[in-house]
């Protein structure tokens, strides 16, 4: 029988496993900050969200010059760091449908999950940057109560069998295709920014 994981939504609005790498910060809401700053609040209510130190250190460290990002410590780092946050034996379609089905997920964080499959699975470039993906991604609040569809985008690249679960790939299988991808080490650091960094 697997084992009960404890999930958690990230500042970025995507899910993942809650793990003792992550620490509390506060969301940086442009509008509640001009809000108290306006209403001359001396103190107010926040609300923290939880974010991974450890991903923001790898996404730190990969975009300095430190020759540690070089070695094969680095490499076994970031695929321990991604199974620990993304799980290993997880099914990719699930875990797809997962971060689709989120309350607090709208239609970038759809465009990012397309454009990462395509980066993946079928070797795309990525056509918007992290610093990009990690504007447009944030915790949305709303009613959602219905269960949004796989785009025909996302379909297409994960092919029918994928798409309708007849096939499987686990995300360690999906998390070993991404670093295999030219340039797929520094993609992944990077999407584990979006994923699980702060906002």
């Amino acid at each position: 029988m697997g084992q009960l994981v404890e999930l958690n939504v990230y500042p970025s609005g995507f899910v993942g496993i809650k793990d003792a790498g992550i620490v509390f910060s506060e969301p940086k809401n442009q509008l509640d900050i001009a809000n108290a700053v306006f209403n001359r609040l001396e103190s107010r209510q926040r609300d923290f969200m939880i974010h991974s130190v450890d991903a923001m250190d790898a996404f730190t460290l990969m975009n300095s010059r430190d020759p540690e990002k070089s070695t094969l410590d680095f490499v076994e780092r970031i695929l321990k760091l991604a199974v620990r946050h993304i799980g290993s034996d997880t099914d990719l379609l699930q875990w797809i449908k997962m971060q689709l089905n989120a309350q607090s997920t709208d239609r970038f964080h759809e465009k990012w999950l397309t454009e990462t499959l395509g980066f993946v699975l079928k070797g795309w470039t990525r056509k918007v940057s992290p610093q990009s993906w990690c504007v447009m991604t944030v915790t949305a609040e709303q009613d959602k109560r219905r269960q949004t569809p796989m785009s025909e985008d996302m379909v297409s690249i994960l092919g029918h069998d994928l798409a309708t679960g007849r096939a499987t790939m686990t995300m360690s299988e999906f998390i070993l295709s991404w670093i295999r991808r030219q340039g797929g080490l520094v993609d992944l650091v990077n999407s584990l920014r979006v994923l699980y960094g702060t906002r």
